[in-house]
């Protein structure tokens, strides 16, 4: 910071420059000029010697006001007189020790002052001039506190940190101009997706406790502390790759700021376990049974979707009454007639995993106009027709 020196003159009142006078002690260094051209200039306190008749000294425009005191040598001695620019300057008297003297002031002048002090018998003055106060001025900026010369302060103010006397008999004064400002503290919690940016423009991309830091500009810091709760998952659009086990691992990949793909193994169910001949036994008669595998097909197509391990294909086949083998059976997109035998399919999904089972077409025969139930027995479907209870692939359950 920059230091500004700034000289100021300080008048002390006339009390206070007579007690000045009076009080101080001053040994005596010479005479006083016994001509004008050998008058001294006064510039600080001085005792001289004085001589019967004229005697003179000099005092600088600075340094007036001023005071002479007049010690006597005896008491009530003559009366000495005191002349300025040849007028006679007003006296006070005083007693000291038994002795009555006399003290005149010299007023202020632009120009300097000539002082004949005219006495009767030797003697001593005191002269006391104007000591000026001189002050130095330190200008200073800090945060929250200040060192100055092994000394801290903590708050803003103009502080005396030194006084000395100059050789001219002047006082310097140093003085500490001292602006203080403080560190600003903040508290913020956020929670945000994937990052977030405090004050000072860091970016930050984990959760915890940060302090973030800012200039003001005036010497101090703003400091905040962030409280961060950086979310992910949750803050994702996401799509889901589903694999075969042990074709891949359970993992996510980021694919941009936002944007995450999860890859995740397939899960298989059985076909057994829902029921998905739902629709497709339309009617039978003695010889043969109207099927719908088309809606089979869609049935099992439309299930297995999303997590589920996809069918790749399936296949039919029939086994009719009289004949020992299996043969293709083509599906048609309207019912068909199926004649008696039994019914195979085979599905088989994208990892591996078929599943096969058959049912018959020679199921009891049912008026046309008796339409078959169906209900929940011990965990499972079972569809009654004519009294008799058959699963949901149309197999007749006996017993119990």
């Amino acid at each position: 910071m920059r230091n500004a020196r700034v000289h100021m003159r300080f008048c002390l009142p006339l009390i206070g420059l007579l007690m000045l006078c009076m009080g101080v002690s001053a040994a005596v260094t010479e005479k006083a000029g016994t001509t004008i051209a050998n008058a001294p200039y006064i510039t600080d306190t001085m005792l001289l010697e004085v001589q019967s008749g004229a005697n003179y000294i000099r005092i600088e425009p600075k340094r007036l006001l001023a005071t002479v005191k007049y010690l006597p040598d005896a008491p009530f001695g003559p009366i000495p007189a005191a002349l300025l620019m040849g007028d006679t300057l007003p006296a006070q008297t005083y007693f000291e020790d038994c002795l009555m003297g006399w003290i005149w002031t010299i007023p202020e002048s632009e120009t300097t002052a000539l002082v004949e002090i005219v006495a009767h018998e030797p003697a001593l003055i005191k002269a006391c001039p104007m000591i000026q106060t001189i002050e130095e001025r330190i200008a200073e900026t800090a945060c929250d506190s200040f060192v100055y010369e092994g000394t801290k302060y903590t708050e803003s103010g103009e502080y005396i940190v030194k006084t000395e006397k100059l050789p001219s008999g002047d006082k310097q004064v140093t003085i500490l101009d001292l602006k203080i400002n403080h560190t600003k503290y903040e508290e913020e919690t956020a929670s945000q997706c994937f990052s977030y940016t405090g004050p000072s423009g860091k970016v930050y991309r984990e959760s915890g406790d940060y302090m973030d830091t800012v200039p003001m500009g005036n010497g101090c810091n703003r400091i905040t502390t962030l409280h961060l709760t950086i979310k992910t998952d949750e803050c994702y659009d996401a799509d889901t790759v589903f694999f075969c086990t042990g074709f891949n691992t359970i993992h996510d990949e980021v694919i941009s700021e936002g944007y995450l793909r999860r890859y995740r193994p397939y899960v298989f169910q059985s076909p057994s376990e829902w029921d998905y001949m739902e629709g497709v036994i339309l009617a039978g008669e003695h010889d043969r049974t109207l099927l719908d595998l088309k809606r089979a097909e869609t049935n099992l197509y439309d299930h297995y979707v999303k997590e589920l391990t996809p069918i790749t294909s399936i296949r039919w086949s029939v086994q009719y009454d009289g004949q020992g083998q299996y043969v293709p059976l083509t599906v048609s997109n309207e019912p068909q007639w199926v004649a008696t035998g039994h019914v195979a399919v085979q599905i088989y999904f994208l990892c591996g995993e078929m599943y096969d089972t058959e049912f018959p077409t020679d199921i009891d025969l049912l008026p046309t106009d008796v339409v078959p139930t169906k209900r929940l027995e011990n965990g499972r479907v079972v569809i009654i027709r004519s009294g008799a209870k058959y699963d949901m692939l149309g197999t007749k359950i006996t017993g119990r």
